[in-house]
């Protein structure tokens, strides 16, 4: 069998935006951070999180807020940024959103509608099947046992690179007459490129001789990779899950070198390539899988996704959004409205 994969070369205009806002009309939306005592799922206990009546009847405000914070302070620390991988800290992590995804009620339409829009990874954090079995609380078990992957130590990134990448969620509306809304949701990675090596070859190394050299001839000062999905809400009560289905890949850059056409200071995008659906396949069977929204609110959201033997959590803010601000909220002020009439055009 023969499949034949297109190339698409996009035009090398500086009208190219080089952050593409696709069009959408948001339903108008009151939404609140909703307060309720519910049973402990059976997964969350064996996150090794043991709620007691009195944690279950906390205002969620107040446990997204942990979150939140919880997030901010391991990304600080974290060797890897946004990608949490030390195991103690991953477990603080995880359990942190799964207090949070405790006390949540099932989802309805109206969270269903607060998906759409652009959404900031904060944190994110994936550990095998088996570090979660592992976590099963018992004093006499804790002794016994340690989790394998304990000791093992990461890498630091630098930190100019750890810093400048940012991740972006991007769910859209985009056909008026899709009956389920949301059909587009778009994976956007940012990061700046690195002008020279000073950052990542230290003085005394025998290589301190190429530390100057410029590996950014083209003067790039952001480059933006999108990963679009053709996207379909799956089920909204109880769980709101959404599928997605790789259709394509974006390369977008931005620089400052006037002599090269296609390169705009905002940005333009310069290559693209479709992802081709294998003959007698859906539009979805091009391996995107799906995430869970377990948790969401006007300026907050917690996804989970499986994989074959992975787990992984993801706390996602509004993109306009700023973390400290949203902490100090009370519960009036978390609560968001849109007019019939809001719209965003591309």
């Amino acid at each position: 069998m023969k499949i034949t994969t297109s190339f698409i070369f996009l035009l090398f205009t500086k009208s190219t935006s080089f952050a593409p806002i696709a069009s959408f009309k948001q339903r108008p939306t009151n939404v609140l951070i909703r307060s309720t005592e519910v049973d402990v799922p059976s997964d969350v206990e064996n996150e090794g999180t043991s709620l007691s009546s009195k944690q279950l009847s906390v205002s969620p405000l107040t446990l997204r807020n942990e979150l939140l914070q919880k997030a901010k302070s391991l990304v600080e620390e974290s060797p890897t940024g946004l990608f949490i991988t030390k195991p103690s800290s991953m477990d603080e992590f995880i359990q942190a959103a799964s207090r949070l995804e405790a006390i949540t009620p099932s989802m309805t339409e109206n969270e269903k509608d607060l998906l759409v829009g652009d959404w900031k990874l904060v944190a994110t954090s994936r550990r095998l099947k088996i570090a979660k079995m592992n976590n099963v609380k018992s004093d006499d078990d804790n002794k016994k046992k340690k989790n394998p992957f304990s000791s093992l130590n990461v890498p630091k990134l630098n930190d100019n690179i750890r810093n400048s990448i940012t991740v972006i969620q991007r769910i859209r509306a985009m056909s008026s007459s899709s009956s389920d809304g949301i059909d587009r949701i778009d994976n956007i990675i940012q990061y700046k490129p690195l002008n020279n090596l000073l950052d990542i070859i230290p003085e005394s190394s025998p290589l301190n001789f190429i530390r100057n050299v410029n590996v950014n001839p083209l003067d790039v000062t952001q480059t933006k990779v999108t990963l679009v999905h053709k996207a379909e809400v799956e089920s909204v009560e109880p769980t709101l899950r959404s599928k997605l289905g790789l259709q394509s890949v974006v390369l977008s850059l931005a620089g400052n070198n006037e002599k090269i056409e296609f390169l705009d200071k905002d940005g333009a995008d310069v290559f693209g390539l479709n992802v081709p659906n294998l003959p007698g396949l859906d539009e979805f069977a091009n391996g995107a899988g799906s995430f869970d929204t377990t948790y969401i609110d006007a300026n907050v959201r917690v996804s989970r996704v499986t994989f074959d033997f992975l787990d992984e959590v993801r706390v996602f803010v509004r993109e306009s959004v700023d973390i400290d601000t949203l902490m100090s909220m009370d519960d009036e002020e978390v609560v968001m409205e849109i007019s019939d009439d809001e719209e965003v055009v591309m």
